[in-house]
C-alpha cells in the first residue's frame, strides 16, 4: 500500500520571530525618543506606512509588534 499525502498533512509555515519596532528615523528627526499620547504612524524599511494607532506610544507599539508579526514584517519603523 502506498501512503497519501496531502497538503493538509504538511506542516504550517514557521511563524517568524516577533517584529522589531526601530526608532532610530523618529529619533533623528526630533531629538527624542517616541512617548506619550498621539497618533502614531509606522512604515516599513521601503518607506510605506502600514499601521496606524491613536493613543499611547505603548499601546501603539503593542499593537504595531502584533500586526508585523502577524504579517510577516521583520522590522518597523516609528515615522517621525
Amino acid at each position: 500500500m502506498h501512503a497519501q499525502t496531502t497538503t493538509a498533512s504538511k506542516p504550517a509555515a514557521q511563524r517568524q520571530e516577533r517584529t522589531e519596532i526601530e526608532t532610530r528615523r523618529f529619533y533623528l528627526s526630533h531629538l527624542c525618543q517616541p512617548k506619550g499620547r498621539g497618533s502614531w504612524l509606522f512604515e516599513t524599511r521601503a518607506g510605506a506606512v502600514v499601521f496606524h494607532h491613536n493613543g499611547t506610544y505603548g499601546e501603539a507599539k503593542k499593537a504595531a509588534i502584533a500586526y508585523g508579526t502577524e504579517n510577516g514584517i521583520d522590522v518597523l519603523y516609528t515615522c517621525p
